[in-house]
C-alpha cells in the first residue's frame, strides 16, 4: 500500500471540506475514499493521464479474485482430473455430493488415471520396441 498517497490525499480531502465548510454527501465521500483505495493499493491509479470516464466502477483485472477461489480450485481439479470421462458424473451431480465423497472419488480417479498413464507408457515402449525390431 502506498501509504503516503493515501496520507497526502487524506490530506487533501479534510483541506478542501475546510476550505468549502461544506462536508461532502454520502456518494462524493465514497468516491473520494473509493478513489484513494484504488490508487494507494494498486488497483488502478486514478491520478495517471488519460482517465477513462468510468474508471472508478469499472472493473480491473486486479480485482479479479475468481483464480483464487476455492470454487475455482474445484472446477480445475474436476476437468483436470477428466472426472466425467472416467465416472460419467456431470459436474453440477458431482458437487452435489457431501465433500467427504467429493475428495474420495477425486483420489480414485486420479489413481485410476496414474494406472491408464502407466499402462499407456508401456503400450508405447512395447510398440517403439516392436518398431525397432522390424528395422
Amino acid at each position: 500500500m502506498d501509504t503516503d498517497l493515501y496520507d497526502t490525499e487524506l490530506a487533501r480531502i479534510r483541506e478542501v471540506i475546510h476550505e468549502t465548510g461544506d462536508k461532502p454527501d454520502y456518494v462524493d465521500s465514497e468516491m473520494m475514499m473509493r478513489t484513494v483505495y484504488e490508487s494507494a493499493f494498486g488497483i488502478h491509479n486514478h491520478y495517471g493521464p488519460n482517465q477513462h470516464p468510468f474508471a472508478l466502477v469499472a472493473a480491473h483485472p486486479k480485482e479479479d479474485f475468481v483464480p483464487y477461489s476455492s470454487r475455482f480450485r474445484d472446477y480445475a481439479a474436476y476437468i483436470n482430473a477428466r472426472v466425467y470421462e472416467t465416472t460419467g458424473i456431470p459436474m453440477d451431480k458431482f458437487f452435489d455430493r457431501p465433500r467427504a465423497e467429493i475428495e474420495m472419488i477425486m483420489g480414485l480417479v486420479r489413481v485410476s488415471n496414474r494406472k491408464q498413464a502407466h499402462s499407456a507408457e508401456e503400450i508405447a515402449a512395447a510398440a517403439r520396441a516392436a518398431q525397432q525390431g522390424k528395422k
